[in-house]
């Protein structure tokens, strides 16, 4: 045998490798569009020289080819050709690296399985989207999911999945519990696969309003987007539905478990009447609904605490009232018009994401006070700060004051303490700092 030169680049098998992996997904789109002309699938590679010093490669070249379809019987090819060198006389060089066909390429990045996957998915949804006459919506959908369609499902997963979206398209609204839907599947089925009903259903309902607007749509499937759907909403107008529990279920009317408010009265001379009757327990916990009808006469401060044990110790506050957080779902408070009218306080983590709610709450409520989740503080107990998770937003976004904004700059570019749990702080400090804010605020009171 000849011996094969490269430059000093000269491509290795684990990069023609990775290339070929990085080519799957194109390849899966071929097979979605029919086309016939993915193979031969050429590997950009450097190619190699008649000029190059092949004595310090020999060693990769030999691999190269002992690792290809010559020697292997599959994989790459390894395409050369002979030149004659003024120097070095008869010389083979390397012209080009390719897979000649499907079975060669499947094989050698070892996805043969999810390709006979990915086939037997589409001929699946084709036969679903003839039984509901919405092939036009087969293309688009499919390149949206491709990674799904190489997992291994049978064809009644795929039957349950369409009769849930296309159940849904009819009686949306439903007004139901998932365990009262009428359809032949359980309800852990709907759960689990929330997401995809809810694309297919944006899909399908979507492809029923250009039926009916006589618009078109295509049949070539398109590059890969990110697996969320555009769908045609409640009504003829066609938008874009957050893919999440809470909008999927309110667009499809799906009843969920009502949402509770906590909270406890920090003060033995102030109530709370619900309906004109008057609460006689310190801790209550109401429905949503029944939280936005309160008015909360005899209350003028108001917390909201993050921590569930330090919402249960919370010290007494002369005409205040501590409401548990828990999270993001702090902004669910936006129910109750009333609490505008208060003097609100949030005491959360000193973490990204402690001031990502604090900004979120106070996008409602602009007046809202950060309690507790300061750079003093924060010095004070920095012993106790842990690694904690980062925040993806932009800072500039963010509803802060210019001291939080700065606290939260330094906290993101100090990743091994971005994060200090409120319940480190002792109790005695923070009856401080409450009696330092009573204190300030019964002065400004006499003014």
């Amino acid at each position: 045998m000849r011996r094969i030169f490269s430059k000093d680049s000269m491509i290795s098998v684990d990069e023609i490798r990775k290339k070929a992996e990085h080519k799957f997904v194109p390849y899966l789109y071929s097979v979605l569009n029919g086309d016939d002309a993915f193979f031969p699938l050429h590997i950009p590679a450097a190619r190699g020289s008649a000029k190059d010093d092949f004595a310090m490669r020999k060693t990769e070249a030999e691999k190269l080819y002992r690792h290809s379809k010559q020697v292997k019987g599959f994989g790459y090819t390894v395409v050369s050709s002979v030149v004659k060198t003024r120097s070095k006389g008869m010389q083979t060089v390397i012209e080009k690296i390719l897979f000649e066909s499907e079975a060669d390429f499947l094989r050698f990045i070892q996805k043969e399985t999810e390709a006979c996957n990915f086939k037997t998915n589409l001929e699946h949804i084709k036969t679903q989207c003839l039984k509901l006459d919405a092939a036009d919506i087969m293309h688009n959908w499919t390149v949206k999911h491709s990674s799904v369609l190489t997992e291994s499902f049978e064809a009644q997963y795929w039957k349950q999945l369409f009769l849930c979206a296309d159940w849904f398209i009819h009686h949306s609204p439903c007004g139901l519990y998932l365990r009262e839907i009428p359809l032949p599947v359980h309800t852990k089925f709907i759960e689990q696969n929330r997401a995809l009903i809810f694309s297919l259903y944006c899909a399908l309902k979507s492809d029923r309003h250009r039926d009916e607007t006589g618009g078109q749509s295509s049949d070539r499937a398109q590059p890969l987007a990110a697996e969320s759907c555009n769908g045609c909403s409640a009504g003829e107008k066609v938008t874009k539905l957050q893919n999440t529990t809470e909008a999927i279920y309110a667009e499809w009317g799906v009843r969920t478990a009502p949402s509770f408010i906590r909270l406890r009265l920090l003060d033995d001379i102030i109530s709370v009447t619900i309906a004109g009757e008057t609460l006689k327990s310190s801790e209550v916990q109401l429905p949503l609904e029944a939280f936005a009808t309160l008015r909360f006469n005899s209350v003028d401060t108001i917390f909201i605490v993050e921590n569930l044990l330090v919402y249960l110790t919370f010290p007494a506050v002369p005409k205040g009232l501590c409401i548990f957080g828990s999270g993001f779902a702090a902004v669910q408070l936006q129910h109750n018009i009333h609490l505008r009218q208060k003097k609100l306080y949030y005491f959360g983590d000193i973490d990204e994401h402690g001031f990502e709610i604090l900004s979120e709450f106070r996008a409602i409520f602009p007046d809202v006070t950060s309690f507790c989740m300061d750079s003093t503080t924060y010095q004070t107990f920095a012993q106790f700060a842990v690694p904690g998770k980062s925040s993806k937003r932009n800072s500039a976004d963010l509803y802060l004051t210019a001291e939080e904004l700065t606290l939260f700059r330094y906290l993101r570019e100090h990743p091994k303490c971005n994060r200090l749990e409120q319940e480190r702080l002792p109790q005695d400090f923070i009856k401080e700092r409450l009696a330092s804010l009573i204190t300030i605020r019964n002065s400004y009171a006499k003014l």
